[in-house]
């Protein structure tokens, strides 16, 4: 089973160790896992990058920075859209540090039918971009295609059901000290995939 690991953090916050440590666990059960997120010339992200390909992770580096071009993340669909064609993933796991970053790459991957699950590390109610109508709607509508949505905390998720409309029943706290335990826990039912459907 191929697991795409897509990060708007490349390396600065919690949401990149958090999803390096998942990308790692997951590699090292012998799961075949990509990790695509920007470049950063940093020793310690440098350091979790030889880590990962240690641990059999490749990568795909993203061609735009998701930091400098944000709101190009916000829309791009063409270039991720090209990605998951190439790497036809079975599963994508969005791990976001700004909650719309990857607005366009979920809707690439919705339209090419890829299942995915967010892990929202940050949900805020007053970021400009998520209080425009149009952006509140369509993540409303990317939301409701996810196959599980987990936060790092109550009021998040809690945010995300007043905000977005996130179905609840699909909508999980995980708090950051134990998200990484997702790449450790026993399968229930086949793989990855009935690990994170467990938890809903």
């Amino acid at each position: 089973m191929r697991i795409l690991f897509y990060t708007d953090d490349p390396g600065i916050g919690g949401a990149a160790a958090c999803t390096h440590r998942l990308a790692v666990g997951f590699a090292r059960r012998g799961f075949d896992v990509v990790y695509a997120a920007s470049r950063r010339d940093d020793p310690r992200v440098q350091q979790w990058v030889a880590e990962r390909e240690a641990a059999g992770v490749r990568h795909a580096f993203l061609p735009f920075d998701t930091l400098k071009q944000y709101y190009f993340g916000t829309q791009d669909r063409l270039m991720t859209g090209a990605l998951f064609l190439e790497l036809r993933p079975d599963l994508i796991v969005f791990s976001d540090g700004v909650l719309d970053s990857a607005l366009g790459a979920r809707r690439a991957a919705a339209g090419l039918g890829i299942p995915f699950i967010g892990l929202k590390h940050m949900v805020v109610d007053n970021n400009p971009w998520t209080e425009h109508p149009s952006i509140r709607r369509t993540m409303a509508e990317i939301l409701r295609l996810e196959r599980c949505s987990v936060t790092v905390s109550h009021p998040s998720r809690e945010l995300l059901i007043k905000l977005f409309g996130a179905v609840p029943e699909r909508t999980v706290v995980v708090p950051n000290s134990l998200v990484t335990q997702l790449s450790e826990c026993a399968c229930g039912l086949s793989g990855v995939w009935g690990m994170m459907i467990s938890w809903c």
